[in-house]
């Protein structure tokens, strides 16, 4: 479920109104290298226990394990990344799944495992369809030039 305006006001309006049941979609995030050519896939959604890297802002290339993740807020909390607050004690700060990297899948349970196989099928469809269309101009192309001449 996507929102198809392309205006700004009208997708922050979209995420903030999304129920929490369909909030999950927004948990996806990119794969290690490695782990996206062992699964033969570039995406998977976030789940507890899971190791990640943060890839932009203030913690970039720290690393740990997920310890939650808050739908309302669209945010997960990271086991190595903490802030001091100024009473002394150290809370999790909050990141959003966009900003992070998988580099350890805890769990391959059935649901993942039918994650992987469902994207690797769409991944082959959208290759043969670029290929086809491919042919499909390059034949175009030709028959135009022969016309040409």
């Amino acid at each position: 479920m996507t929102t198809t305006s392309k205006k700004p006001r009208k997708q922050r309006n979209w995420l903030r109104d999304m129920p929490l049941h369909r909030r999950g979609s927004q948990f996806n995030a990119k794969l290690e290298k490695t782990l996206s050519e062992q699964y033969d896939v570039k995406r998977m959604p976030i789940r507890v226990n899971d190791h990640v890297r943060v890839t932009a802002g203030q913690f970039k290339e720290l690393e740990g394990k997920v310890l939650g993740i808050d739908k309302k807020a669209y945010k997960i909390t990271i086991e190595e990344i903490t802030k001091e607050k100024s009473d002394g004690s150290l809370h999790y700060y909050p990141i959003h799944p966009s900003k992070v990297i998988i580099t350890k899948l805890v769990d391959l349970d059935k649901r993942r495992q039918h994650i992987i196989e469902r994207r690797k099928i769409a991944a082959r469809e959208a290759e043969a369809e670029r290929r086809l269309a491919a042919e499909a101009k390059a034949a175009q192309a030709a028959a135009g030039k022969k016309r040409g001449k």
